[in-house]
Formats: structure tokens, C-alpha cells, sequence
């Protein structure tokens, strides 16, 4: 588990810091509640579905509960993989619609799937790390 704790948390700081790029060079000035209260309606129900499933996790942590924890990881990440993967459906369908389309036109969209893996990532955090310290250092 611990392994694996590292491991998302190398990809969160991966795709955090692209998130950083993108959010200054091509939507400097925007609200930090861009993120999450324009994305689709399909994409909202996957964040509280990961809000969801974080809590999970935190429980089965608490509890010393390593099957509950591993699931709700595995579930955690795979929904905002899922989103990330449905945002960038979505910028695909955009693109058949109007060809001549540059990256910074795409730029804030592609936010949004960045932000649904972003909050995968770390959604499954918190449980990992509950479970590692209740669990002790070995």
C-alpha cells in the first residue's frame, strides 16, 4: 500500500502542476470556482461520486479496513479517469464541429478533465494515508 500511496501521489503533483501551466498561461485571472461549477452535468455527478467514495476510503482507514480501502482507491481513481476521459470526449465531439480550433481555445476544457483526474488522484489519498498511519510505521 505504500507503494502505491506514492505512486498517486506522483501523478497528483504530475497533473497538479499541469493544471498550474495551463490555468496561468491560458485562463490567467479566473475564478479557482471555474473548476468545478462549469464543468457538464455528467462530470458533476463523478465529483460527488469521488467526494463519495473518499469518504469511504477515510472510513475504512479508521476502521484498519485494507479490502475497503484498496476498493475505494481502485473506485476513486478509475471515476476520474473516467472524467478525464469523458471531458476529453467531449472537446473531441467540439472539434468535428468546427475544424480550425487552437490549444488555447481548448485550453479551459481540457482543464476540466485535468481536474476530474486531479480530484481521483487525490481523492484516493486521504484513506491511503489514513490506513498508513493507523496501521503504524513499519
Amino acid at each position: 500500500m505504500t507503494r502505491l500511496l506514492i505512486l498517486i501521489t506522483i501523478a497528483f503533483v504530475i497533473v497538479s502542476t499541469a493544471i498550474g501551466w495551463m490555468w496561468r498561461t491560458y485562463v490567467p485571472g479566473a475564478p479557482l470556482t471555474y473548476f468545478f461549477f462549469e464543468m457538464t452535468p455528467v462530470l458533476t455527478v463523478l465529483e460527488v461520486a469521488i467526494v463519495v467514495m473518499t469518504g469511504v476510503g477515510v472510513v475504512g482507514g479508521l476502521k484498519r479496513d485494507v479490502a475497503r480501502v484498496r476498493t475505494a482507491t481502485i473506485v476513486t481513481v478509475a471515476l476520474g479517469v473516467l472524467g478525464a476521459v469523458y471531458g476529453e470526449l467531449n472537446i473531441h465531439f467540439g472539434m468535428l464541429i468546427d475544424n480550425v480550433i487552437t490549444f488555447a481555445t481548448l485550453a479551459p476544457m481540457r482543464l476540466h478533465s485535468l481536474a476530474m483526474l486531479a480530484l481521483g488522484l487525490f481523492g484516493a489519498l486521504p484513506g491511503l494515508v489514513v490506513l498508513r498511519l493507523r496501521r503504524g510505521v513499519r
